[in-house]
């Protein structure tokens, strides 16, 4: 028993169906049903006696694999991210190596057009790849080169008052001040001379607080004298 099975391979660029801009997430889908479908055709029983028919079926997945994967690669490239996109068509090249092998061991006349589109996007994998490369070393030289012209001043800007600049040259977030701000010495009274203190002599005054004691008891005898008698 053979199955006819669909050979479907959209444009990798961008397509305009009917006013409506094909993306490739929208192929990347479709490819993704085609795979689930060729996978549910080949869990089918009975087919484990059809070797013929299984090899055309793993072939058929490899090569829509191939195919997924192509514009997998593309929406990363879209992207920009570069090293992915060098990876995905790298396995690009390998599903169409190994998916072109098995379709040349099932000798099925049928799946020779799918062999060819095979190829078709082999050599575009192929460009893209390049192209891809070719781009990040642009990019990375770009970025190196403006890294270069750029120049650091260190100075805060209350440290640099007296230093005129360009308004354009000034950028949008400049820096005030340092912060956390450095420790700046400033005069105080040295620790020491509190310490000395605790070993200084003093002289003795206890004959002046007598004296004082004395002199408080006579007149305050003379004021309650004079106090009383006038009562």
């Amino acid at each position: 028993m053979k199955l006819k099975l669909p050979n479907i391979l959209g444009r990798p660029a961008k397509q305009q169906v009917k006013g409506k801009i094909t993306k490739p997430e929208d192929l990347i889908r479709l490819y993704d049903s085609i795979i689930q479908c060729l996978t549910e055709t080949s869990q089918l029983s009975g087919l484990e006696d059809d070797e013929a028919m299984e090899r055309e079926l793993n072939a058929q997945i490899t090569s829509y694999k191939a195919f997924r994967c192509f514009y997998i690669a593309q929406s990363y490239q879209a992207a920009k991210k570069w090293l992915e996109s060098i990876f995905l068509y790298d396995r690009v090249l390998k599903y169409v190596e190994d998916s072109c092998k098995a379709l040349n061991a099932t000798q099925n006349a049928l799946l020779k057009p799918l062999e060819r589109k095979l190829e078709d996007v082999a050599e575009q994998a192929k460009g893209h790849k390049y192209a891809a490369h070719a781009t990040s070393i642009l990019e990375t030289s770009e970025v190196e080169s403006g890294i270069k012209n750029v120049q650091l001043n260190d100075k805060v800007l209350l440290d640099r008052l007296e230093t005129y600049q360009e308004l354009h040259t000034i950028p949008k977030n400049a820096s005030l001040v340092q912060f956390p701000p450095q420790p700046q010495p400033v005069p105080c009274k040295p620790l020491f001379f509190d310490l000395a203190l605790n070993h200084i002599d003093l002289p003795d005054l206890d004959h002046r607080i007598e004296k004082k004691q004395e002199a408080g008891g006579i007149s305050g005898f003379v004021k309650g004298w004079l106090w009383g008698g006038s009562k």
